[in-house]
């Protein structure tokens, strides 16, 4: 990823947070690297595009931004007043989607296309061609409704949050089965993968590209 992305973030690491100037830098931080990347297709002639998530966490503060069909989950642990407890006496854990599609065939998407100038086809897609609506790069498609605005959010991180989990669409669409494997997994061994870290932090354990899955994982360090 271009470093464009993270360059406006670090400044606004200071001792009191701006919700309002850390969700600007990241609106700026995907402008400038869907520029940068425009810029670098039409030099080398090729139109490819990407889609996106990106967390940032700034203390107890979590940031979530994302362009496409690329998801995050968080792993968050129910109350513990014993109520939801399973029968082996361990708190079941919840998966809390953080982020929202942008698909052509979606109606907001839809109408911001249309008014554009562009179609979308009876099988859901953008000229009939890219399924998504938001995405960096693609310029081919950028005349007729493709933007790489993201949907930005934050939550406050809690005593029973646990890892993040951010894939691209083969994670989530694609490959159902793997995607519960990859859960179920993370949550059987998260103590063997805990990496100590002071303070209230996501750490990157692994990245992996597996045909067209990419995954990375953020686990809590306390």
């Amino acid at each position: 990823m271009p470093g464009s992305i993270y360059m406006p973030m670090f400044y606004l690491q200071a001792y009191h947070l701006d919700v309002k100037a850390a969700k600007k830098a990241i609106l700026e931080g995907f402008r400038r690297t869907d520029e940068s990347l425009l810029q670098e297709s039409t030099k080398g002639g090729w139109q490819d595009g990407a889609a996106a998530v990106c967390v940032w966490v700034l203390g107890s503060k979590v940031f979530v931004a994302n362009i496409g069909d690329a998801k995050a989950i968080l792993a968050r642990s129910s109350p513990t007043d014993g109520s939801n407890n399973t029968s082996d006496g361990s708190t079941p854990i919840k998966a809390i989607v953080l982020t929202r599609e942008h698909k052509a065939i979606y109606p907001q998407e839809r109408a911001r296309i249309q008014k554009a100038g562009g179609s979308v086809s009876s099988n859901g897609r953008l000229q009939a061609r890219l399924e998504v609506s938001r995405a960096f790069g693609d310029r081919q498609f950028k005349k007729v409704g493709v933007i790489a605005t993201p949907d930005v959010h934050s939550f406050d991180l809690t005593e029973r949050d646990h890892f993040i989990i951010l894939g691209c669409d083969g994670l989530w669409g694609v490959s159902l089965f793997f995607s519960y494997c990859i859960i179920l997994i993370v949550m059987h061994t998260t103590t063997m993968l805990w990496v100590p870290i002071p303070g209230i932090l996501l750490f990157p354990y692994d990245c992996r590209f597996l045909g067209q899955v990419m995954l990375l994982i953020l686990f809590r360090s306390y």
